[in-house]
């Protein structure tokens, strides 16, 4: 407390065949951080979370605890399945194999038949036309398998068929079924007590988003300031530097309330009926930020979580973090 260590002494207690020791402490703080400290005849050692040092070791390994955390009870009994939708089963060829004008960077899209190969070098332009219709119609095949919760990889309308590159967050993609199949096998998976989670790009969008076609079509108009332009309009920061992918800045206020913020924002309207996802997982939420960058990332995710809650107390968040996830996790 108050920057200082506070020495708490722990009291033994026989407990056959171990003896236990153990100590009562007030949660103050959150995260409340803690190690042992062991003292014996010619040495002081400490234990904490990497293990048992013999100096003083850094506050980074404590171990930790949230106080007044709850999490969504449902995920740890939650059998989960990943769904690249395009790839697992066809429902209803009529529209899921129907001609497609352009794939990204405006290559030809090309409709394959369901065992072909994909091309190789691969851009995201080859379909195979599975759809939404088509995980309703293997349901009863995947509580089989025990599964009770779906992840979805993008749903929403792209030109690509990893539909990373978003033109439009309100629609379910056509291809896919539009909205009325997501709707209906959110009813499907309520029946049978199961539910799914979708996949929130919300890093950046694709490059034939209206959003950024106004941005590079107009130096003045309303949504230039949801990217982050070197040199207007050719250069501006993207996604690992793929211009497929411009990112979008959280300096912008009306970003923030157009992704989650707003009462109709993206990151709560899908969480309602009819749709009822049961939460997001986060699509490379290491890197969303301002001005091109990931800072603010901290806040941006806090105020996200906070408004996805509002919106669903049991709403899980699942963020694509590749390397140490620590500080997204101190509640």
């Amino acid at each position: 407390p108050d920057g200082e260590e506070r020495l708490v002494e722990m009291v033994p207690a026989e407990s056959p065949p171990f003896r236990v020791w153990s100590a009562r402490v007030k949660l103050s703080v959150c995260p409340f951080r803690y190690r042992f400290r062991v003292e014996t005849d010619h040495h002081v050692l400490w234990r904490n979370a990497a293990g048992l040092e013999r100096i003083m070791p850094p506050d980074d390994e404590d171990y930790r605890l949230l106080p007044g955390y709850v999490p969504p009870v449902w995920v740890a009994e939650s059998v989960m399945y990943q769904i690249f939708p395009d790839r697992f089963h066809c429902g209803r060829p009529e529209t899921a194999l129907a001609p497609r004008a352009l794939s990204p960077a405006s290559r030809p899209a090309v409709v394959k038949r369901w065992h072909e190969m994909p091309g190789r070098p691969n851009f995201g332009h080859d379909f195979f036309g599975g759809d939404l219709w088509g995980v309703g119609d293997k349901l009863a095949h995947l509580e089989r398998l025990g599964v009770n919760t779906i992840y979805f990889t993008p749903v929403f309308a792209a030109l690509s068929n990893h539909r990373y590159d978003t033109t439009d967050y309100t629609c379910v993609d056509g291809y896919l079924g539009g909205n009325a199949a997501l709707a209906t096998l959110a009813g499907e998976l309520e029946k049978r007590n199961m539910r799914y989670i979708l996949d929130g790009v919300f890093n950046h969008v694709g490059r034939a988003h209206p959003w950024f076609q106004d941005a590079i079509a107009n130096a003045n108009g309303e949504f230039r300031p949801f990217f982050t332009f070197s040199e207007y309009p050719e250069k501006y920061v993207s996604w690992l530097g793929h211009t497929n992918l411009p990112k979008l800045d959280f300096a912008c206020e009306r970003v923030h309330d157009l992704i989650y913020r707003g009462p109709d924002a993206i990151g709560r309207a899908w969480l309602r009926a009819p749709y009822r996802a049961s939460g997001w997982r986060l699509d490379v939420a290491n890197m969303v930020g301002v001005g091109g960058t990931d800072r603010g990332n901290l806040e941006i995710w806090r105020a996200f979580r906070r408004a996805v809650r509002e919106e669903r107390p049991d709403a899980y968040l699942l963020g694509e973090c590749f390397y140490d996830g620590h500080h997204w996790l101190q509640g």
